[in-house]
């Protein structure tokens, strides 16, 4: 089956996301998110919201955008326990932020938001160590890295290691390009 579906097309095709300094942008990113929850419940599969994705804006205060985020995270996760989905969010930086730092900052908000249905996932490449791996649900194995033409294939069996090593429980997903 599909183990998950991403809202990351949302700001790819949209401009979507949950960090815009506009309301109605937001509101347009929380909607696209329920329509995947929508696509993902007859399925069984989770639904994953990326955080940063395309929020480089150049006076974004961080305060507001993780408000934004963790009340859109909120609402999302509210309406994934009743569409019976569980939603995974995962952590991103535009800003160079160092990848152990990426997945603390994102466990935190996945307490503080304290929904039993909001889960953390994390790229494989956020994964430093034995700690990094706690309270992840889902990694997303990227088995590429760069433009069509350039690809750099990463590393499968370190990862492997490192999971068994923590006995990771959760999901593993491979993203590919052919």
């Amino acid at each position: 089956g599909i183990a998950a579906l991403a809202t990351r097309a949302g700001w790819l095709a949209h401009g979507l996301n949950l960090v815009n300094p506009n309301p109605v942008i937001r509101d347009r990113a929380i909607d696209y998110a329920a329509r995947t929850i929508m696509m993902a419940a007859p399925v069984d599969a989770a639904v994953i919201v990326s955080s940063w994705v395309g929020a480089d804006y150049e006076f974004l205060d961080q305060t507001f955008a993780a408000n934004w985020l963790s009340e859109g995270l909120s609402v999302l996760a509210d309406f994934g326990e009743k569409n019976g989905v569980k939603i995974l969010f995962e952590p991103m930086s535009r800003g160079g932020m160092e990848d152990a730092r990426i997945i603390d900052r994102g466990r935190h908000l996945v307490e503080f938001v304290g929904s039993s249905n909001l889960g953390l996932a994390a790229k494989q490449t956020q994964l430093t160590g034995s700690d990094s791996v706690a309270g992840v649900e889902y990694i997303r194995y990227v088995a590429h890295d760069g433009i069509r033409g350039h690809e750099r294939h990463l590393e499968f069996a370190s990862l492997l290691t490192l999971l068994d090593c923590t006995n990771f429980s959760g999901t593993l997903v491979a993203e590919c390009l052919p």
